[in-house]
């Protein structure tokens, strides 16, 4: 019992220092209060704990930091602080979400010198060591960002474990880990189809004019009754051995030498066995 009451009590300790965080950005900017006008700062670091909340938008971070320097002037002092709050952190909610956001609008920063910055995330998240690395790297060293947005900039340095956010609150998976998975897909969709066409069109044996000759015997002559068979034609597929025409149609009876009983015109052709052999056995 005791144990998970410990427990419990350092999820909730971790939980509070976790959302906690955005306290730091915010001393950071109230400390501006020498640059801009009287209360600015102030208002300014005031703002900033909501735009790091789960619930905020990942661009919002990214606008309040241009307004920064847009309100306090670009002294190295004021960057400095504006840029702590683009790499910032932003907190979302575990039980809701398993990733975080990140802003993919391209215009975001808009001043130059808070461009390239990619922000922390939580240590928790799958790739974090490599992003909140290279967020390190990139307050002192921004990377190349022209026309890529802050979600596009972290891609390109190794970081795709997150949902894009538009400034419009649209959300996306990252495009290179979609691509790769409908590729595969469609490539295994197009073999199976390939493998179908395999089976189309196996027309064997077909159209086989086989004229079989029936021998009737009669009372001092012998008739020879030519029955005809003739299989649908089939344009399709591998005819193999399409329009053999069996020349069945010896006339030659026992009783009686059937002459002209030669089956002409059995050659089948297209499937079409025409096997027009007339037996004209006149048996004496």
């Amino acid at each position: 019992m005791y144990s998970k009451i410990a427990v419990l009590a350092a999820l909730v300790a971790f939980a509070e220092a976790r959302f906690g965080q955005e306290g730091t950005v915010q001393g950071v900017i109230s400390a501006l209060g020498n640059f801009g006008n009287a209360g600015e700062a102030a208002t300014l670091a005031g703002a900033s704990p909501g735009v790091l909340l789960g619930g905020a938008n990942a661009c919002a971070k990214l606008e309040l930091a241009d307004q920064i320097v847009a309100t306090l002037g670009n002294d190295p002092e004021v960057i400095a602080a504006a840029a702590a709050l683009v790499a910032a952190e932003k907190n979302f909610n575990p039980f809701a979400a398993a990733i975080p956001t990140i802003c993919s609008d391209a215009s975001l920063p808009a001043t130059p010198e808070l461009r390239g910055i990619v922000p922390l995330v939580d240590p928790a998240v799958g790739g974090s060591d490599v992003e909140n690395a290279n967020s390190a790297t990139s307050l002192a060293n921004p990377f190349n960002a022209d026309g890529l947005s802050q979600a596009d900039v972290a891609i390109a340095n190794g970081f795709s474990n997150f949902t894009l956010q538009g400034s419009d609150g649209s959300t996306a998976a990252p495009a290179g880990g979609n691509a790769g998975g409908n590729a595969g897909g469609n490539a295994g969709n197009g073999n199976n189809n390939a493998g179908n066409g395999n089976n189309a069109g196996n027309g064997n044996n077909a159209g086989n004019g086989g004229a079989a000759a029936t021998a009737t015997a009669g009372c001092g002559a012998v008739r020879t009754l030519t029955t005809v068979v003739a299989a649908p034609t089939q344009d399709t597929g591998n005819n193999n051995n399409a329009g053999n025409g069996n020349n069945n149609n010896n006339g030659n009876n026992n009783n009686g030498n059937g002459k002209n009983g030669n089956g002409k015109n059995g050659n089948g052709k297209n499937g079409n066995g025409n096997g027009n052999g007339n037996g004209n056995g006149n048996g004496n």
